[in-house]
């Protein structure tokens, strides 16, 4: 007797459907990340094609005594650019430490941006420019040796002062300029540095844009780094994000002159740690 072929039934095809839908579930998942990763890895060698041209440019420039100036000369970026064979775009670079050559740098290439911590030769990337923080960039310059000479200075004056604003006459002044030198764009940001002589609150409080008396009475988006009793700023510090108001400030000037300027108001602040 001849058998009749049975074929599959509904439920054995969608057990089998059931079955792919998980396996693709997992699978393309992992898939996408080596390629997302793949990716990723293309876009820093590409980075690294970049350092490698910064620094062998600045040494001639230096040499020449050209390296300060075209530090912010946008033509300069774009050579730098199609010298390293990248196809992006430069979107900052500032000068090292010891203003000898290129330093921190952040590019943008493939639709994402990847900035450069030269003290710590490290690259980070990132999906979104405003994860490339300036608030990090701004606090290590002033931790780094040529600003924290010139910080403690004023911090060790006999009038024994216990905060710093970078909109303030004197050496608040002195230290914006040194970072506009460096290739830092002063509209993206102020900060304030409290050192509190035996006390427990030692702190450096960063926004995301510069502070003037136009914008006294409204309130902006700072960081701030919370060193505790470390006067020097050298331990690990408690990160916090707050929204505080702008008031103004007057003090004498070294003419002794009154000067008034913005300040960030720093009591009673709700702080959230990052």
């Amino acid at each position: 007797m001849k058998r009749k072929d049975k074929g599959f039934t509904l439920i054995e095809i969608i057990v089998v459907l059931v079955i792919i839908a998980i396996l693709a579930a997992i699978v393309v998942p992992v898939v996408s990340g080596y390629v997302e990763d793949a990716k990723d890895t293309k876009i820093i060698n590409k980075a690294h094609n970049v350092l490698t041209v910064t620094k062998s440019e600045s040494v001639w420039l230096y040499a020449r005594g050209e390296l300060l100036a075209k530090v912010n000369d946008t033509a300069w970026h774009k050579e730098v650019m199609e010298k390293a064979e990248v196809d992006g775009e430069m979107v900052s670079i500032k000068l090292n430490e010891s203003q000898t050559s290129t330093g921190d740098f952040v590019v943008k290439i493939d639709g994402k941006y990847v900035s450069f911590n030269d003290a710590k030769q490290e690259f980070t990337l990132s999906n979104d420019l405003s994860n490339i923080t300036i608030h990090e960039q701004v606090r290590n310059e002033l931790l780094s040796s040529s600003f924290i000479g010139k910080i403690n200075d004023y911090f060790n004056i006999a009038s024994r002062p216990e905060r710093l604003d970078s909109e303030g006459p004197n050496t608040g002044s002195v230290l914006l300029e040194m970072l506009k030198e460096k290739g830092y764009d002063l509209n993206n940001f102020s900060f304030r540095i409290y050192k509190k002589y035996g006390g427990s609150s030692n702190t450096i409080t960063i926004s995301n844009q510069k502070i003037t008396l136009d914008m006294v009475g409204s309130s902006v988006e700072v960081i701030q780094y919370d060193y505790g009793s470390s006067t020097d700023f050298s331990s690990e510090p408690i990160v916090k994000k707050a929204t505080v108001p702008i008031v103004s400030k007057t003090v004498k000037d070294t003419q002794d002159n009154e000067v008034t300027y913005a300040v960030f108001d720093l009591n009673n602040v709700d702080w959230i740690i990052e």
